[in-house]
């Protein structure tokens, strides 16, 4: 059971859970998706030795530059979220620059609403909605 299973279970809440490699095993619309996003550049998690096998490689490499997977996650995320549904997407700015993430936000079809952080924890999670989203509509 994961993690989260575990606490929503706890907290006595109703909640399904999916799990897949990014949209893979998803076949229908949601009102909101999180997304916690690989961010290891290959090559460097390489050579630190933090990507020792194919399942470190699919849990902490985000490709190239640490990005290729949130690319992948914004383009494919565009027919899974419903057209008033928000996206939560969760960066460690440790590997990423808030710049790259705010970058390909700009060239995805979301517009950021909201970028949330805690103290002076080096990550964020980025609120995302459909670019077509009238700014009066309420989430």
């Amino acid at each position: 059971m994961l993690s989260a299973e575990k606490c929503a279970e706890s907290l006595d809440l109703s909640i399904k859970f999916y799990c897949s490699n990014l949209f893979q095993n998803v076949q229908k619309r949601f009102d909101i998706i999180a997304f916690n996003a690989p961010y290891l550049d290959f090559d460097k998690g390489k050579k630190l030795g933090i990507l020792k096998d194919r399942l470190s490689e699919i849990r902490f490499s985000g490709g190239k530059d640490g990005c290729e997977t949130i690319i992948r996650f914004l383009q494919d995320a565009q027919d899974y979220l419903s057209d008033t549904g928000v996206l939560l997407l969760g960066v460690c700015h440790y590997h990423i620059t808030q710049d790259s993430v705010q970058q390909l936000i700009s060239s995805s079809g979301f517009e950021l609403r909201e970028r949330v952080t805690y103290g002076c924890i080096p990550s964020a999670v980025y609120v995302l909605c459909k670019k077509n989203k009238k700014q009066g509509d309420r989430i």
